[in-house]
């Protein structure tokens, strides 16, 4: 695990926070991409929740990594979704159109709860 990560498992689901981190730049990406894209190596359909309550700035690089982590859980069966955006970062995924390719929720317990059974 990364020290930049803090990994952990809300039941089957993957939760992922971006520990001591505010800006997802080149360096960070560098940092944390093996260890995120080594989640979906390690599962079957990996179910993963990216926590980005803390992040305040995502260069292209970062968005790359998350399009690749994507495509990776979508290949294995999986789904990443994000929650927790700060205006400036949702801002960003709407200029970039990445808006429409992330489900994104306002909470992690309701970014959980996509991955919950319906009752």
């Amino acid at each position: 695990m990364s020290a930049q990560l803090n990994i952990r498992a809300v039941d089957d689901v993957t939760v992922v926070g971006f520990a001591d981190r505010s800006k997802l730049d080149a360096s960070t990406v560098d940092e944390i991409s093996g260890a995120l894209l080594g989640l979906v190596a390690a599962g079957s359909r990996p179910r993963i929740v990216l926590d980005m309550v803390d992040v305040h700035f995502v260069s292209s690089p970062a968005l790359s990594l998350l399009l690749s982590l994507r495509r990776a859980a979508d290949d294995a069966g999986g789904e990443v979704v994000l929650c927790a955006l700060r205006s400036e970062v949702q801002r960003l995924l709407r200029i970039t159109r990445l808006d429409k390719v992330f489900l994104s929720f306002d909470t992690l317990e309701a970014a959980l709860a996509r991955f919950r059974p319906s009752a």
